[in-house]
């Protein structure tokens, strides 16, 4: 079944620039990733069908992203941790400013 188009009023989709008048939705030359082989691609097709591979896309390089996060909130956690300790054996003062959120007030 041909896909209908929302933006031509619901006719058969073009499948270009050029044929019937063209889709104002359609794009030449985008660059892409394989989901399947990894590899980049060029592709032309028409943005209602490109934007759900590049969300999941998008979503799927978050991963690393979200990774690194936790890994350095728990490394300055850490590091709060110990410094406080550090202070509250030694019988000095806790370093306020460090447990600051940045804001000036």
């Amino acid at each position: 079944m041909p896909y209908k188009c929302p933006l031509i009023n619901g006719r058969k989709c073009p499948e270009s620039n050029s044929k019937d008048g063209g889709c104002p939705a359609w794009a030449d030359g985008i660059l892409e990733n394989n989901a399947l082989t990894s590899e980049q691609r060029v592709t032309s097709d028409c943005m209602f069908r490109l934007l759900p591979r590049w969300l999941l896309q998008g979503y799927s390089n978050t991963d690393g992203v979200r990774a690194e996060m936790s890994a350095m909130r728990g490394a300055v956690a850490a590091a709060v941790s110990t410094t406080v300790a550090h202070a509250i054996e030694n019988g000095s003062d806790i370093p306020v400013n460090m447990l600051s959120s940045g804001e000036e007030d």
